[in-house]
């Protein structure tokens, strides 16, 4: 095979290695936020169950001087009873006094319902702190460990460019200058293998008699089609 061809091979080798390198590198803060999501997603769990708490235990003390103001309501009431001049006023009274009874007892329910609540809620509050920490150590791992990872992709990356930048050294410039052209233009596939006598560029067959002079590897040989440099590995 033509020396230059095989430096072009390399070449484009490297091209696609640095770009898989690029991509997992601009990946990683993606995967740092997906992580960061979790968090966030526990913290506000957190935050709205606290948050029920504290409307809970407002509600509770609403209640509460509700409550109050019944018992109040009905020692006033009862007093009456000692003041009443007639049957009609006793029975108002003391129907009164049933309504106000009736009111404080379903105060009494709601707190106790609402106490219950605040309990279920605190537990639900201590289980939600335990996976916003555990979350954090893990999201604060996966930083680490992309940080890690992110150093060493650079460094792979800072290697490869290295290579790439021995190879294009050691080719010819204008050959160089065509092969960068057509990776511009080629979606960085500047050159194609040529199997079955077809191009793997653009799949069209390859002539006879340019698929023997390839075969010679002693030119350098375009696709009729594409354009691509061709190669033949076969």
């Amino acid at each position: 095979m033509n020396e230059e061809l095989k430096l072009l091979i390399n070449l484009q080798n490297l091209d696609f290695k640095i770009l898989e390198l690029e991509r997992l590198k601009n990946n990683i803060p993606k995967e740092i936020e997906e992580r960061k999501a979790s968090l966030d997603s526990a913290e506000e769990e957190y935050k709205n169950k606290e948050s029920e708490q504290k409307e809970t235990q407002k509600t509770i003390r609403i209640k509460e001087g509700a409550l109050n103001d019944e018992m109040e309501h009905l020692k006033k009431t009862q007093v009456k009873l000692n003041e009443v001049k007639t049957n009609k006023e006793y029975s108002a009274i003391l129907s009164e006094i049933d309504s106000i009874k009736k009111n404080k007892d379903k105060f009494e329910e709601e707190i106790i319902m609402l106490l219950d609540s605040v309990e279920l809620i605190k537990k639900g509050i201590n289980e939600a702190r335990k996976k916003v920490d555990a979350e954090k150590v893990a999201w604060e791992g996966i930083v680490k460990e992309k940080e890690k990872e992110l150093k060493s992709l650079e460094e792979e990356i800072r290697k490869t460019q290295l290579e790439r930048e021995n190879i294009i050294g050691k080719t010819e410039t204008k050959l160089v200058q065509v092969y960068q052209k057509l990776s511009d233009h080629k979606d960085k596939l500047a050159m194609a293998e040529v199997k079955n006598m077809s191009c793997q560029g653009c799949f069209i067959k390859v002539l006879p008699q340019k698929y023997n002079e390839l075969k010679s590897g002693e030119n350098i040989i375009f696709c009729s089609n594409c354009q691509r440099i061709l190669y033949c590995q076969e």
